[in-house]
């Protein structure tokens, strides 16, 4: 990972531009997607991002018949923004790094404070896939499940609507113009 973090470092000299993800040359995309690629292999982040193709593939299996393969982590768009935390970390790393010894324990910091980012980025998306995963009632099933808080004499979103303008007609309380 340091040698990672060092030829990077070196890349971003010569590079005189946005220090943006999205506007880097293929050479320094390549060495960022490979630091990516390696925090990957972290057992943890690995277990985790399991978990996210887990609840990705039954979102998408809602719309899709196919069974589709899983992303890697550095091909997945929903995580770029780790991509340029990359970068703001290499680049701070550059501007102060006065000794060998001080550089790896810095690299380190860096490495730990960019798994921890990345870490919090793949759970939170997992909390809103599944959030939204489990929100989503079918039309259908909408449909029985009014059927029967009729059939049991509750009120259900449209017959409480359907009572307040009924009540309002009967009260004078409607708008004319």
């Amino acid at each position: 990972m340091v040698e990672l973090f060092r030829k990077l470092a070196e890349q971003l000299k010569s590079y005189n531009g946005r220090l943006m993800y999205g506007y880097l040359p293929k050479s320094i995309k390549e060495t960022v997607n490979n630091i990516v690629a390696k925090l990957a292999r972290d057992k943890n982040l690995a277990k985790l991002y399991s978990k996210w193709n887990e609840i990705n593939r039954e979102k998408l299996s809602l719309y899709y018949d196919k069974e589709k393969s899983d992303i890697p982590l550095e091909d997945n768009k929903e995580f770029r923004s780790i991509k340029n935390y990359i970068l703001k970390s290499v680049n701070l790393l550059s501007n102060a790094t006065p000794t060998n010894q001080n550089y790896k324990s810095s690299v380190e910091q860096s490495v730990s404070g960019i798994v921890l980012t990345l870490a919090k980025l793949i759970a939170n998306s997992c909390k809103r896939k599944r959030a939204k995963l489990f929100g989503q009632v079918d039309s259908k099933l909408k449909s029985k499940l009014e059927e029967k808080k009729i059939a049991h004499g509750l009120k259900t979103d449209r017959t409480v609507n359907q009572n307040e303008i009924e009540n309002d007609e009967e009260q004078g309380f409607t708008m004319s113009m």
